[in-house]
């Protein structure tokens, strides 16, 4: 029996495959009277589904039925949560099983065909990757879509920005080139010199410039970067992928984040997030903060000085380790990357072996694919971000 489900104190389920007539979730302990407004849902929806060149000709409608966990919705489309769990159907139409005759026998490389097979025999359809594809994400945006809304009626300050940070051999202008450049730029190099309260005002301007240049910093919401010679580079680079596909990363900043959410080890704030981010297909690596940097250096090098505390809240000038210390924010950005691998469907001969004959063979996979999902899966990582943020912040939610 497949699990699909997530519980804590949030609690949902996914159900349905790729090519089903319909998919759908059901969400457990929303609070109720918040009010929903589905237009911005269905913007967040829209970036998943992606209209690039490059992306899948798969192009479903956004097209979803309410089943229950609503008031009606008003002509403004909108509608206020209830007390009791969210169902909510994804609709199917534009599918093609026959795409998919040629894998029956023929496990697709880098692909779940052939472990999914073994392991849940008939209860798994490989059209369109079944239970594992990514048409799955599509209910989880609408989870992250929901929880942003509620998050921001308490945290009104929070902003969560993902853009590409690499992607074709093209590195965008990430969060600690931003820092860094700003630490030298406002940051004297004799701090010591200065007083508590100076050294305050200097750390405030610094997170208020980060700030300002990070929430005007995206170029292009659809294909997000900083720079925009980067994105020129990298969207020319995504139009011209042949017969092959590209990963690439993505980082995430969570500006303003609730302070103090996460527990000790097995629900610290990684360990939620990464398992979520890990449930995305096509990820491959999760890392927080300044890691690059923390595998080559020594710790004075890496150090996060604590400059001033503001309402309990950290306040460092570098912020190496993103936000969190011992599995729990301190109030700082919480900064992560998200490494996505190359879709495995390409265009070209792969070897695979035949279980009809036994045999290697030849596999020439058809069909409709992605040539690259480093756009299409942002607001599936930000989704992540907001579900888990939810989901540690509930108790706080729920008192308030």
């Amino acid at each position: 029996m497949m699990k699909s489900n997530f519980i804590h104190n949030l609690k949902f389920t996914l159900f349905g495959q790729s090519h089903d007539d319909k998919i759908g979730i059901i969400i457990e302990n929303i609070p109720s009277n918040h009010l929903i407004d589905f237009n911005e849902v269905n913007k967040e929806l829209m970036l998943r589904q992606g209209n690039e060149i490059f992306n899948t000709p798969r192009q479903e409608k956004i097209k979803y039925d309410i089943v229950s966990g609503f008031s009606e919705v008003n002509k403004d489309n909108q509608a206020i949560t209830i007390n009791e769990p969210i169902k909510v159907f994804f609709v199917n139409e534009d599918v093609k099983n026959t795409d998919y005759d040629n894998v029956l026998k023929h496990p697709r490389p880098g692909h779940v065909d052939y472990v999914a097979s073994m392991k849940y025999q008939e209860a798994h359809t490989i059209a369109g990757g079944g239970h594992f594809s990514g048409r799955m994400t599509l209910p989880l945006v609408f989870l992250g879509a929901i929880c942003q809304q509620i998050l921001f009626d308490y945290y009104p300050n929070m902003s969560i920005l993902s853009h590409i940070n690499s992607f074709a051999s093209y590195k965008d202008i990430g969060y600690y080139d931003l820092r860094k450049f700003l630490v030298e730029k406002i940051v004297p190099s004799n701090v010591g010199d200065y007083t508590n309260i100076h050294l305050k005002l200097l750390a405030t301007k610094l997170k208020d410039n980060l700030h300002k240049i990070l929430l005007n910093g995206i170029k292009n919401n659809n294909f997000p970067t900083f720079n925009k010679e980067t994105y020129e580079k990298m969207y020319k680079a995504a139009q011209n992928i042949e017969n092959d596909s590209l990963g690439g990363q993505i980082e995430t900043i969570v500006i303003n984040p609730p302070a103090f959410i996460g527990e000790p080890f097995f629900y610290s704030f990684e360990s939620v997030l990464s398992g979520l981010l890990y449930s995305i297909p096509g990820i491959k690596d999760v890392a927080f903060g300044n890691h690059e940097e923390f595998k080559n250096n020594f710790g004075s090098k890496v150090k996060d000085e604590i400059i001033y505390l503001d309402n309990k809240k950290l306040t460092t000038f570098y912020n190496n380790n993103g936000g969190i210390n011992g599995g729990i924010t301190n109030g700082e950005d919480i900064v992560y990357s998200t490494i996505v691998k190359p879709i495995a469907s390409i265009s070209q001969p792969q070897l695979t072996y035949s279980i009809e004959d036994k045999k290697l063979s030849n596999l020439e996979i058809t069909g409709r694919h992605d040539k690259t999902i480093i756009n299409r899966i942002i607001p599936v990582i930000n989704a992540m971000a907001y579900i888990t943020i939810f989901d540690l912040c509930f108790e706080d939610i729920n008192q308030k």
